[in-house]
Formats: C-alpha cells, sequence, structure tokens
C-alpha cells in the first residue's frame, strides 16, 4: 500500500505543538509574556507578530483593565485643573451600559468608567457595544474625545497603553497610540 505524507495534518501537528510551547513559556519568559501583552493593546511590532499569535488562545492568566477619561493624563497630573470647579450636581453615567461586579462608574476626577475584561481590552475601542455607548449616544457627542487606558499585569510584569480617540469632521473616528 502506497500511503502520501498528509501535510496538512503535520502542519497543524507543529501550529498546535508550537502554540503549547509558547503557553507554556508565558509564566517563565518575560519576552512571551510582554508579547501576549502587545497583541492584547494592539501595540506588535508588525500585523505578521499580529497575525502569528492569533492562533494562540488567549487564555484568562491576565489580569486587563480599562479605564474611559474624559481628560486627558497630562491635563489630570499637572494640578492646572481644580476638581472643586466642576459641577458636583451633575449626574455621573455610566456609558458602559453594563453593571456588576466588573464595572464601576467612578468618582475620581475624569474617569468615565472602568471595567476589568478577561482578554483582549482594546475590543472596549474596536468592536465591543462599548464603542457605541462611548461614542454614539447623544448625551456623548457632545464631549467626543476620549482616553481610554489599557492596563495588563501578568505576575510582576505590566504594559500600559493609553489611546486618543477623536471625532473628526464629525463623522469618523480618529486612534491615536499615546505613548507613555
Amino acid at each position: 500500500m502506497n500511503r502520501r505524507p498528509d501535510w496538512g495534518y503535520r502542519a497543524f501537528l507543529i501550529g498546535s505543538i508550537a502554540s503549547a510551547v509558547w503557553m507554556l513559556l508565558t509564566p517563565v519568559v518575560p519576552f512571551v509574556s510582554d508579547c501576549l501583552m502587545r497583541r492584547f493593546h494592539l501595540r506588535t511590532a508588525s500585523y505578521s507578530a499580529w497575525a502569528l499569535q492569533q492562533a494562540i488562545p488567549p487564555m484568562y492568566s491576565f489580569r486587563n483593565t480599562v479605564e474611559v477619561r474624559n481628560v486627558p493624563l497630562d491635563v489630570m497630573d499637572s494640578g492646572w485643573l481644580d476638581p472643586f470647579l466642576l459641577d458636583p450636581l451633575a449626574d455621573p453615567i455610566s456609558p458602559l451600559g453594563v453593571t456588576g461586579s466588573n464595572t464601576t462608574t467612578s468618582n475620581r476626577f475624569g474617569v468615565i468608567a472602568s471595567r476589568t475584561i478577561n482578554h483582549f481590552p482594546a475590543r472596549e475601542i474596536t468592536f465591543a457595544n462599548t464603542r457605541y455607548r462611548y461614542f454614539s449616544e447623544p448625551e456623548n457627542r457632545s464631549q467626543a474625545d476620549r482616553w481610554f487606558v489599557l492596563e495588563s499585569t501578568y505576575g510582576s510584569r505590566s504594559l500600559r497603553s493609553t489611546y486618543e480617540l477623536h471625532l473628526h469632521n464629525g463623522r469618523s473616528w480618529r486612534m491615536k497610540l499615546i505613548d507613555e
């Protein structure tokens, strides 16, 4: 019997083994955990590096948080804005539209809401229903600019990314990574 090698099976097996090795190296090799965190923040070195990592399951091993702000971080930390000048009767709304243990509206100055997410914290900006809530609902249109602070931690490693989203010409959104 003349059997030809099944190259598809071999490729699948090699990919599965490589993915398993990558996941096993995550707690041991800081480079690997940093690569995975950059993937979650849309900060990989190239599209190819991002695409190669898509076969690796995201798991739930990282602590990912998202904070949505309506005041830029540099202004908040500069001391130029006095929170006492804000309207104390303003009703804080939760644009997340979700209640539960993983969503909070914050009493901190400039923070609209914060949330803990299992994986891919950047989805709050890109695909989640919260994108609509933050930017399309009438009460959120008046203050168009938003700053999303994403933070992922794994053991002693952490990555923090801040994205500024700005309404351009009243029609489309521009997303810009602010280096920290």
